[in-house]
């Protein structure tokens, strides 16, 4: 999730840090001419609101990132999250998931309100082996997983069901209730070897991976909306591909870490400390402790290891927040081994020119709600761009034929096969109950 309030402090410590810029003057200051593109953080993304942004919205803004950047020259390396719950990362994951169900909760909560008011006024009396919550406003009690739930509340708030209240806590409910199905994740392995990008499935955390790529200069910087990328040493940070007025005038905000340590007068470390100190997703915030106070207490103490000291001896009155010190000092350097240590090894890879696979253009278009004459513009920019191979990337010899096996990896990414129509959810009634139920997968939360 980032570095809480980053952006905020960075604004007061290091203004000149953030720029936003074109895509071409990102191009301009750009050696190797490929970028690092944190997959998770799009993904989610695209899946907010995702009734209203139409079919296959996942699809298409990943489309929309790799013409933006090849029309400039830019080439795109798409890493994808492995296994991200670590122990280091148990707190975080658990408050995440009870959060997640208290919104699930409300969510049924609303519906089951909106379908009894309904049947209610039209005389009718739920029964079980209903029709389900996403249709006309039949009742009927029915299993609902994330994904129906989803489309339940925004059928409700589309077609102005419900009073006005419900609508708005339905809203607000759902932005924070994003779910990512395996489909979606096929989708995007299909879509790129479909286009013939690279891709890396990490073995844990993107971040992990996209940090050596950047420290070994095997891309320019990374794309994505976490800042957290910069605690991991990544020196150029590009996010705001998902702010509307950036979008609209074809810019993004480009963080540089140089110009971060420069103008904060900090060192790296120092500046990891200041990150963990304002709250990430491996240990917890010291009470009352925030940016302006951490700051004091790390140009006075140097480094989070002598604040501890202090706490311990009284000199520093704030302390962790439902743990104790020593606990706080054994998560504390477990993070700082997190962010400075190479978590996972790199295999030998190659960034390839893209190519336009035979039936890419039919698939795209059963996918997504394209039209022919926007998809063919796209597809014609990722096509006819001539790309050389990155300079100091080494060519693999991969021929047209094997163009689909994109990275050499141990263990392989099982791609979806190619359908024309997706299959219906089926919603399963079940007997003797009052109430909407749910399913709950935890590889969802």
């Amino acid at each position: 999730m980032g570095i809480k309030g980053l952006t905020k402090s960075l604004r007061k410590i290091a203004p000149s840090s953030i720029q936003t810029m074109t895509y071409q003057e990102l191009a301009d200051i750009s050696k190797v001419g490929v970028y690092g593109v944190d997959v998770n953080s799009y993904l989610y993304a695209s899946q907010h609101n995702k009734i209203n942004k139409g079919k296959g919205s996942h699809i298409r803004l990943f489309v929309e990132m790799i013409a933006t950047c090849y029309e400039q020259g830019l080439k795109l390396l798409f890493v994808f999250d492995g296994n991200t719950h670590s122990e280091a990362k148990k707190d975080t994951v658990d408050h995440r998931i009870g959060v997640r169900l208290k919104g699930q909760q409300r969510i049924l909560e609303v519906i089951n309100d909106v379908e009894e008011a309904e049947a209610k006024k039209a005389g009718r009396v739920k029964e079980s082996g209903g029709t389900g919550t996403g249709g006309t406003g039949t009742g009927g009690n029915v299993i609902i997983i994330d994904q129906d739930l989803q489309e339940a509340g925004y059928n409700i708030i589309s077609r102005g069901r419900g009073t006005i209240e419900q609508r708005l806590t339905l809203e607000y409910a759902l932005k924070n209730f994003i779910v990512v199905s395996g489909d979606c994740y096929d989708d995007l392995i299909t879509l790129f070897q479909f286009v013939g990008a690279t891709y890396i499935k990490a073995k844990g955390e993107a971040d992990f991976v996209l940090g050596s790529l950047y420290k070994k200069g095997l891309i320019d910087g990374v794309i994505s909306e976490d800042c957290d990328m910069l605690t991991h040493g990544v020196g150029r940070l590009v996010r705001g591909l998902n702010d509307a007025s950036l979008r609209r005038n074809g810019r993004v905000s480009v963080y540089d870490l140089d110009t971060i340590l420069n103008e904060g007068s900090l060192s790296m470390n120092m500046f990891i400390d200041l990150c963990i100190l304002l709250g990430c997703d491996y240990c917890p915030k010291i009470h009352m402790i925030g940016f302006a106070k951490g700051l004091e207490y790390l140009r006075t103490y140097d480094n989070i290891s002598n604040i501890i000291c202090a706490m311990k001896k009284g000199e520093i009155k704030q302390k962790p927040k439902d743990i104790s010190v020593d606990e706080y000092e054994r998560r504390y350097e477990r993070t700082f081994s997190i962010f400075t240590q190479e978590q996972e090894v790199i295999p030998a890879f190659t960034v390839l020119p893209y190519k336009i696979m035979d039936n890419t253009k039919e698939w795209i278009l059963c996918e997504t709600n394209y039209t022919i004459e926007t998809l063919n513009r796209k597809l014609t920019i990722i096509a006819q761009m001539p790309v050389e191979l990155s300079e100091g990337v080494e060519r693999t010899g991969v021929e047209d034929a094997e163009r689909v096996e994109r990275v050499e990896r141990v263990e392989r990414v099982v791609v979806r096969p190619l359908v024309l129509k997706k299959k219906p959810i089926v919603i399963k009634p079940i007997k003797k109950k009052s109430k909407v139920t749910i399913n709950i997968k935890r590889k969802d939360i």
